[in-house]
């Protein structure tokens, strides 16, 4: 699964964690928001708080691209980061925006699984620094 997300680009952690694992992920697992009190553990807080997600963009409209990832495993745990640009619409209104991803795994019963997975969207540009390099 480790390299199967970075791969596809990390395409939708999401849903990966929610849909796409045959198990439930680990009992302690953690998602993060970007705000005050956006922390979900466990798979009942987290597919929740999905649900309420998923109501923010058209059903099948999210398309992310991952211009930078990175990741390691040692057989047992992983962990990856990527910052992506996300693609969806709402009420058909199309939206671009940026978005972070970080997250951590355990390899348990021969599957991999979520412990840890924070998406935020940043809201102010990049420091110039970051802006310069982009350009280069």
């Amino acid at each position: 699964m480790f390299r199967r997300l970075l791969a596809c680009g990390v395409a939708s952690l999401a849903m990966t964690l929610c849909a796409c694992q045959s198990s439930t992920p680990a009992p302690n697992t953690v998602v993060l928001g970007t705000g005050p009190g956006e922390r979900w553990v466990g798979a009942q807080e987290i597919r929740a708080a999905y649900t309420e997600i998923f109501k923010d963009y058209d059903p099948g409209s999210m398309k992310v691209d991952c211009e930078w990832k990175s990741g390691n495993s040692d057989g047992t745990m992983a962990w990856l980061a990527a910052t992506c640009v996300a693609k969806d619409s709402l009420k058909g209104k199309a939206r671009e925006y940026p978005l972070n991803v970080s997250a951590a795994m355990v390899k348990q019963d021969g599957r991999w699984r979520f412990t840890m997975l924070h998406m935020s969207n940043p809201t102010s540009p990049p420091p110039p620094a970051q802006q310069a390099a982009k350009g280069k």
